[in-house]
């Protein structure tokens, strides 16, 4: 189940399966465990960071409810990548956001992309990656009964009251965000801005995918791969796939209600779904530069078009700064980790020129006035920068 739309008709599609005798004579010889694989890519390109979070939150509560309902066992298979708009970030932190009771001993995770290099390259990283996922679902699976460890609700009743209630808040907040989020997508201007300012028709040159980057032929963001989808946002230091519309759910859902900013807080501060996904957007904005993006942004030919789509993701971009300021109580983004933070400072120097560079032979390149070998070489130049930038990020799809 990958698009919003799959993930919301998950638990009738999976009660249905089990309901049909056939099927279930064939499960019995597989130990009664059914897997089912959710989609992470294919669910944030369609609804945006805040909406593809909850509804796959609330497709496994919904799923494991009709699992125990026709008595299988679940194993629940993540299809992450390597960036946060694909379901990145730390595994640990991530196997103990999930909703409480879906874990239980069995879990499946891709790994893609850098992150197999930089998490099993060699023999230590693998070892202490591996630990990690261990151990994450050891924790998760024990926390589902018993209370007290870190991150976790305790299973009394005025704490499954206050999960109940931070849930209500947050199905509010995706509905507010899906709004915003097919208010930007949607608008006829969008796909313009989108391939004329990314490198999304150099990629092919790449040669490093399996698959083309549209499914049906150039058409809307819905005919797009996820994964050049959000590897061109990350090149351009826009990353809307990690971060958008964050800022203007929040102030939507709060308004000038102080009790609302106080649960939202409370929410960060005792929810692991929330304390992980804000932690992961925090991520992304310390990587996002909107100086650059819109450097970037002046590719796109046509004036008009470019002002207003860059200044509504640059908008954007200034409230979820703030409002994550806010919900933390830091001062600065990624306070609350001072090594991921620095060592993302420390790259910065080495990234940003590549950024300009690349722009540079993106407007050559796009000028039609290149022929021969001196096009090869521009064209070879541009790879490079890719790489780059892609290595300087780290998980960037």
């Amino acid at each position: 189940f990958e698009t919003i739309d799959d993930l919301r008709r998950a638990p009738a599609i999976l009660k249905s399966l089990l309901s049909n005798h056939t099927y279930r004579r064939y499960l019995a010889k597989r130990d009664d465990i059914q897997e089912v694989m959710l989609g992470y890519s294919d669910s944030c390109k369609d609804g945006g960071i805040l909406t593809s979070s909850w509804e796959l939150y609330y497709a496994q509560k919904m799923i494991t409810e009709a699992a125990a309902e026709y008595k299988i066992k679940l194993k629940l298979f993540h299809g992450r990548g390597g960036t946060v708009g694909r379901g990145g970030g730390p595994t640990h932190k991530a196997i103990l956001a999930q909703p409480r009771g879906t874990v239980n001993g069995l879990i499946k995770i891709t790994e893609q992309g850098e992150v197999i290099s930089s998490k099993y390259a060699n023999l230590g990283t693998a070892l202490y990656n591996l630990n990690l996922l261990v151990a994450g679902v050891m924790e998760a699976a024990l926390s589902s009964q018993e209370p007290g460890l870190p991150l976790r609700l305790s299973r009394d009743q005025k704490s499954k009251k206050q999960e109940e209630d931070f849930e209500g808040a947050f199905e509010e907040i995706s509905g507010i965000s899906y709004r915003l989020y097919r208010g930007l997508i949607d608008d006829p201007d969008f796909l313009t801005y989108f391939y004329q300012a990314t490198p999304i028709e150099e990629l092919e040159h790449l040669k490093i995918g399996s698959r083309p980057a549209y499914r049906k032929g150039k058409g809307g963001v819905e005919d797009m791969r996820a994964i050049p989808w959000v590897f061109s946002w990350n090149q351009t230091r826009h990353i809307i796939p990690g971060w958008y519309p964050f800022g203007s759910s929040l102030m939507a859902f709060i308004g000038n209600d102080a009790a609302r900013e106080r649960l939202v807080q409370e929410m960060y501060a005792k929810w692991p779904f929330l304390n992980n996904l804000v932690d992961n957007i925090q991520m992304v904005i310390a990587k996002s530069d909107m100086h650059i993006a819109r450097l970037y942004s002046t590719l796109v030919k046509d004036k008009k078009i470019r002002e207003k789509i860059y200044k509504k993701i640059h908008k954007e971009f200034k409230l979820t700064v703030k409002m994550l300021l806010n919900i933390t109580g830091q001062k600065r983004v990624l306070d609350n980790d001072p090594l991921l933070q620095r060592s993302i400072a420390m790259r910065r120097p080495s990234i940003d020129p590549v950024n300009y560079i690349q722009v540079a032979l993106l407007r050559r390149l796009r000028s039609g006035r290149m022929h021969g070998s001196e096009r090869e070489k521009s064209i070879a130049a541009l790879m490079m920068s890719i790489n780059c930038i892609s290595a300087g990020l780290r998980n960037t799809g």
